[in-house]
This record gives structure tokens, sequence and C-alpha cells, in this order.
């Protein structure tokens, strides 16, 4: 994967034999361009995949598609953010990712497997609804601050919004 990047910060190239970089910290790709050798900064790529706290079920269909994508791409960064239990997730992750536990949704309060609490799930609806603004603009400097490439949502709503102010693609 090559990055573009201005070309006044291009490291500039073989010149009498001689292989430079101005770029600071870490590994480059060169890329031969006419008779010119730029260096670009190999960067992992990196996934933000949110996904509803309500219940397992989504929970092991991302990390299902997560774990796809880490044997597929194993350079690629992974982050979840969820109140998804640690333990499940990683059931389900062959490899290493980033575990940020936030919360996006509500989903629906359940007692059990039938029973529905409509006063609680109301409750957290408006929590959340009273911390949006925050959640959003905490959510996009973090994507932004870790170079988040795309973000992957099952069905959080807040994700779209997020990925938007970031200038993140979102898939839903």
């Amino acid at each position: 994967r090559k990055f573009r990047i201005p070309h006044q910060q291009w490291g500039v190239c073989a010149q009498y034999g001689h292989l430079r970089t101005a770029i600071a910290g870490g590994d480059c790709r060169p890329w031969v361009v006419g008779k010119k050798l730029y260096l670009y900064p190999l960067a992992m790529p990196t996934l933000y995949a949110t996904v509803t706290n309500h219940g397992f079920g989504h929970a092991t269909r991302m990390a299902s598609v997560l774990a796809v994508l880490q044997q597929q791409a194993p350079d690629l960064k992974i982050i979840v953010a969820s109140t998804t239990p640690l333990w499940l997730l990683a059931e389900y992750l062959p490899q290493p990712f980033h575990y940020r536990p936030r919360s996006f949704d509500v989903g629906v309060v359940q007692s059990d497997s039938l029973a529905m609490d409509k006063a609680q799930t109301w409750q957290r609806w408006q929590d959340i609804r009273s911390q949006q603004a925050d959640i959003v603009r905490e959510e996009t400097a973090f994507l932004i601050e870790q170079g988040v490439d795309l973000v992957l949502a099952d069905i959080p709503h807040l994700a779209v919004a997020i990925a938007h102010k970031a200038g993140v693609p979102c898939w839903m």
C-alpha cells in the first residue's frame, strides 16, 4: 500500500547512488516515478469496528467478519469499539486487536431473553442522546489520532456521524 504525501515532504531519492529519506520514524516503501525514486511511509491500514451492545448476535457476527479480515490482511490494525465482553471477542479473533469499550446505542434492556424493560431502555437511550455531541467529538478525535481508514458498523447509528466528522467512510 502506497500513500501519497505532499511533494514538500518527499524524501528525495537516489542521487549519486545514495538513498536518503526525510521522513522521520519508521520504514518506507520505494516508488519509482520516471527517473526518480520517492520514499513513502509504510502504514498499517486501520479498521474501526463498532457493534451494538444488544446481545451477542451482532458481536459474534462482527467478530467472525473481523477474523476473516485478519486472515486475509494480517497487517490490518483492528480497533473494536463496543461494550461486548472482551472474552467473547477474543474467542473469535485469533490475532491481536485493540479493544475500546464504548457504548453508542442501547438496543433493548432485558432482564432475560424474553422480558424487555421499556422504562430502563428509554432512560438509557436518553442518557446516550444527552451525551451524543461529546461522544461524537471524542470518537472523532480518536479516529483521526489513530489514522483510521474505514469504520465498519453493525448498526450503532452514531458510527455514521463519527465517521463523517472524521472524514472516514462508514460501512453499515
